[in-house]
């Protein structure tokens, strides 16, 4: 008895129907990895572009002095505001 098709005729020659599920296999597995390999192009793509988008910010912020600002108000070590009771503070959240 030979194989069979998916309409459930039965096919001459075992052989053959090997040869052409393995054809079909390889090509759902060419294309599964097309597509596999674009979404991994997509991915990193958005990645590269999310890092540079960041690194131009950050060169706006160091250019106009905000991130200055912001790095001496973020300090641990900057106590003067808020008095005792914000220096108590500062240490305490340390």
């Amino acid at each position: 008895m030979g194989a069979r098709t998916a309409s459930g005729r039965e096919r001459r020659g075992a052989r053959w129907s090997v040869g052409r599920r393995l054809c079909l296999w390889a090509r759902r597995a060419m294309r599964e990895r097309a597509g596999q390999a674009s979404v991994e192009y997509a991915l990193v793509v958005a990645a590269f572009l999310a890092a540079v988008l960041a690194c131009a910010l950050v060169w706006h912020a160091a250019r106009d002095g905000s991130l200055d600002e912001l790095a001496r108000k973020a300090a641990s070590h900057v106590v003067g505001e808020g008095g005792l009771v914000g220096a108590v503070r500062d240490i305490a959240l340390f």
